[in-house]
């Protein structure tokens, strides 16, 4: 072999070992590719195998996934859909799994909200946890008969024999569940998030049920627990958590209400039921209530035993008949009303008929038809409707100011607020009849005008500051032992906030420190108010 021959052989071998590297690098274990909007991942290289993985952007639509791939030059096996694969992928609407699939990973399809239907073939020998997480239109788990691990029923997901209720699908319409009496366990986040239940029977052969397993049931308001001892019961965390358990009805076998209301997680149950209700009857099954008359039903629950004997009462027509969470009800106007009492136990209900024969409001008389307050005082006046068994005795009540007076337009209840006149007006929502009282509102100082009449301020509107006279100045120093004069101003509400010795007959009182507001100016037993721009 000449020289020039064995350079060439060099350079081929040295081609062939990089084509070589390079091949085996590119199917390193690990290495991840993309083909039709699926990504996969390399698990295995003998045999040739691949998962499929998260892929961003995430698909959409009808998805079918392969049994084998090809990437560059080496057909893989696709045996596994990997943990999170297809997670909040909320686009999807079905899913294809080929028979080469073996492993489905956790979290799998979680949050896939449009997923409606799934199939398992017979391959698939291992489920992860979470793997169907709110996926909130899934109506069914269809698995193939002939699966060594995993079964279905009517699109719910067991194991093999039917011992471990793993998903019950979240889109199923139907809104009660009777769990088999096969199940020993009910698996992490079964029920959870579940849009339609509303009640579902637990037999007694359960001996532990999964984490959040009834959680977020926002719908379920019965529970029928066959279990006899629930402290036996395996409870892991948050079974229960986010469902109502303040309305959910929890029944019980008899003779074990002790036993739940000691029990972890079960004694969180506001309704726990081992006596159920049979029926409701009331006191009166019609009356005839004239004017303002009232009537106090009184329902009895059967049997007198019964756990809870709890009344939701109703009535048909609340304009003319009223009825209260005692059973006392009250006329409103004339005309027919049904009042049903309804157990919260079974929903059982008794009727009464009400017919309101009414009596029309003739006049209104108020207590007093004038009234002095200081200013933050307070007053309540009365009023009473003509005649005294008017049916509708309801009265409303309204100040002219309310920045001198307000008054409380159910109770009455005047409170003073600034000085001057209001008029309160009583009216009766029947007839409209009306009565009103004058309030007169004085400020909180305590400051009478009557003294001397012929002290004055002025201007009253001011600027920077008034003028006050006191007229034969030296004479009033001596009345009563008056030694000095004091000017004192008072706000609305009665605070002094200046206070000036008067030393002449006429003197100017600046006021440049105080506010824009009304004003009270007491001098020499006067009172006289006025405004500050």
């Amino acid at each position: 072999m000449n020289t020039l021959q064995k350079l060439r052989t060099m350079i081929l071998m040295v081609l062939l070992a990089s084509v070589i590297a390079s091949t085996t690098k590119a199917q390193a274990v690990g290495n991840e590719f993309s083909i039709d909007n699926l990504k996969y991942k390399i698990i295995k290289l003998t045999p040739a195998e691949v998962k499929v993985i998260l892929n961003d952007p995430k698909p959409t639509g009808n998805i079918s996934i392969p049994s084998t791939v090809q990437y560059k030059g080496q057909d893989y096996s696709v045996t596994s859909i990997g943990d999170y694969a297809f997670n909040k992928c909320s686009s999807i609407t079905s899913v294809s799994i080929p028979n080469s699939v073996i492993n489905i990973g956790y979290w799998a399809f979680s949050y896939c909200r449009s997923l409606k239907a799934i199939a398992i073939s017979n391959y698939v020998t291992s489920i992860g946890d979470y793997a169907f997480e709110a996926c909130h239109s899934l109506t069914s788990i269809y698995v193939d008969e002939n699966n060594p691990k995993y079964s279905s029923e009517n699109g719910v997901l067991f194991n093999k024999d039917k011992t471990v209720l793993i998903q019950y699908p979240l889109g199923k319409t139907a809104t009660t569940y009777n769990v088999p009496n096969t199940i020993t366990r009910i698996g992490i986040i079964a029920f959870s998030n579940s849009r339609y239940l509303t009640m579902v029977s637990l037999p007694n052969t359960i001996k532990s049920i999964g984490e959040y397993a009834f959680s977020l049931c926002s719908l379920l308001t019965i529970i029928s627990s066959k279990i006899e001892n629930p402290s036996k019961l395996t409870m892991e965390y948050g079974v229960f958590d986010g469902t109502d358990t303040d309305k959910c009805k929890l029944y019980i076998p008899k003779g074990t209400l002790d036993k739940y209301k000691e029990a972890e997680q079960w004694k969180e149950f506001f309704f726990i039921i081992d006596e159920k209700v049979t029926s409701v009857m009331l006191n009166k099954t019609t009356k005839e209530l004239t004017g303002n008359e009232t009537i106090q039903l009184i329902a009895t629950v059967e049997p007198s035993n019964a756990t809870h004997k709890t009344i939701i009462w109703s009535s048909s027509k609340p304009g003319i008949a009223t009825v209260d969470e005692n059973g006392l009800v009250i006329p409103k106007a004339e005309g027919i009303s049904t009042i049903t009492a309804t157990t919260y136990d079974g929903g059982f209900t008794a009727t009464c008929d009400i017919t309101v024969k009414a009596v029309k409001v003739t006049s209104i008389k108020i207590g007093t038809t004038t009234k002095e307050l200081k200013v933050n005082e307070t007053f309540t006046i009365t009023a009473n409707v003509e005649p005294s068994n008017a049916t509708n005795q309801n009265i409303t009540w309204k100040s002219s100011k309310d920045d001198i007076a307000t008054v409380d337009e159910k109770s009455g209840l005047v409170t003073a607020k600034g000085v001057g006149v209001a008029t309160i007006t009583a009216a009766t929502e029947d007839g409209e009849f009306s009565a009103t009282c004058e309030v007169t509102v004085k400020p909180a100082t305590g400051l009478n005008d009557n003294s001397v009449n012929n002290i004055v301020i002025y201007p009253t509107l001011v600027n920077s500051g008034f003028t006050v006279e006191v007229p034969k100045f030296e004479d009033f120093l001596g009345k009563g032992g008056i030694s000095e004069i004091w000017l004192s101003i008072y706000t609305q509400t009665g605070k002094r906030v200046k206070n000036i010795k008067l030393t002449n007959e006429k003197q100017f009182v600046d006021v440049n420190g105080l506010a824009s507001g009304v004003y009270i100016a007491k001098v020499g037993g006067k009172v006289i108010e006025f405004v500050k721009k």
